[in-house]
């Protein structure tokens, strides 16, 4: 297989943001498949999946806070179901090709990255498992197969835990350090708007309960009126304050 320079793979997968890590992977499956006769899904199993999940996204996010804003929380409730379960369908295609993948790298480079750890450097930290199979292409890939099967090194296997217990603990202390400020402010607006279609009610009931007591105005009963009548000014302002704050959330223009 190609040997390239470690480093230049490193630089060029943090300078295309990602892009050559998709490229690599793509040229690597074609040697696997042309020069070692490995069977692995083509690489557009892998790209995408993910481009259509990514494609549905901004607008699914966009439609659910439209479907939110009109009471429609049936409709944006199944919107986020069926987006959740192509993102799980194109995950799971996605975990599906690096396994077959690894499996054939594997026999490559005499089984030094078994599959179950190519897997866990790819489920765990991502890109790195490019940078993992470069190192040991570079150091035992060979124009046949091996035959060898000499398995995967005490230091790679220490390195490897050690790298994933630190990805996962600084996940862990990012996580814990960064409420989701965006969750918070939906719950909150989520409330608000609650109350705002409370005060509707209550606005009904105060102008019924107004034309019901005082059919008509007389100087005997004005003062006691205009009493009943603040009263329900008041709930109209308040839940207009409360409708503002709640569509200026959604429609911040």
């Amino acid at each position: 297989m190609k040997k390239i320079a470690l480093w230049k793979v490193i630089v060029l997968s943090i300078v295309t943001l990602g892009i050559y890590s998709i490229i690599w992977l793509a040229r690597r499956r074609n040697e696997l498949v042309d020069n070692y006769q490995q069977k692995v899904p083509s690489w557009l199993w892998l790209v995408i999946p993910g481009a259509i999940s990514i494609a549905l996204i901004v607008p699914a996010v966009i439609f659910t806070f439209l479907l939110i804003s009109n009471d429609q929380l049936i409709q944006a409730l199944l919107l986020i179901g069926i987006v959740s379960l192509l993102l799980l369908a194109s995950a799971i295609i996605c975990l599906w090709w690096v396994w077959r993948f690894s499996s054939a790298m594997s026999r490559v480079i005499e089984g030094r990255v078994p599959t179950i750890w190519a897997f866990l450097i790819y489920l765990f930290l991502g890109v790195a498992l490019i940078y993992v199979h470069q190192f040991y292409i570079n150091r035992y890939a060979t124009d046949k197969i091996s035959t060898k099967n000499v398995g995967p090194s005490t230091k790679f296997i220490v390195l490897t835990v050690v790298a994933i217990v630190a990805s996962v603990i600084l996940s862990g202390a990012s996580s814990a350090s960064m409420p989701d400020d965006s969750f918070q402010k939906l719950q909150e607006n989520s409330a608000v708007g609650e109350k705002a279609n409370r005060l509707i009610v209550d606005y009904t009931t105060c102008t019924d309960t107004l034309q019901k007591d005082y059919p008509e105005v007389t100087v005997e009963n004005e003062a006691a009126y205009n009493k009943a009548y603040d009263v329900c000014n008041k709930i109209r302002i308040e839940q207009n304050a409360a409708a503002n704050r709640y569509n200026k959330y959604y429609l911040p223009n």
